[in-house]
């Protein structure tokens, strides 16, 4: 598989995680209150769109410039961060909570 092609998945990968949470989150942050602030459907989802354009754009830009360019280096910096919300709080949350918290499976 070429590097192109795996720096695609990221998005795709993004896109799906985002959804599950649009879908889910907005109700599960109304029961974890001592964990999570509630958030608004409306404000969630808008977010979540912003973060999955930016995804995509940044994708693109890395794809179209090269392995060795800033657009890159940021590409790999949002996958670092999205790494780190798989720990917390996502897998933090699920174990503390003993429940599911929407987006564990699809990050």
């Amino acid at each position: 598989m070429s590097f192109r092609d795996l720096l695609w998945l990221f998005p795709i990968v993004e896109t799906l995680h985002n959804a599950e949470e649009t879908i889910w989150l907005p109700g599960w942050s109304k029961r974890a209150v001592l964990w999570h602030s509630p958030v608004t459907p409306g404000s969630f989802r808008f977010a979540a769109a912003v973060l999955t354009i930016l995804a995509f754009a940044v994708t693109w830009l890395s794809a179209r410039s090269g392995k060795q360019t800033v657009w890159t280096y940021l590409a790999f910096g949002y996958m670092a961060a999205v790494l780190a919300n798989v720990l917390i709080p996502h897998i933090a949350l699920t174990v503390a909570l003993r429940s599911y918290m929407p987006g564990v499976a699809t990050r």
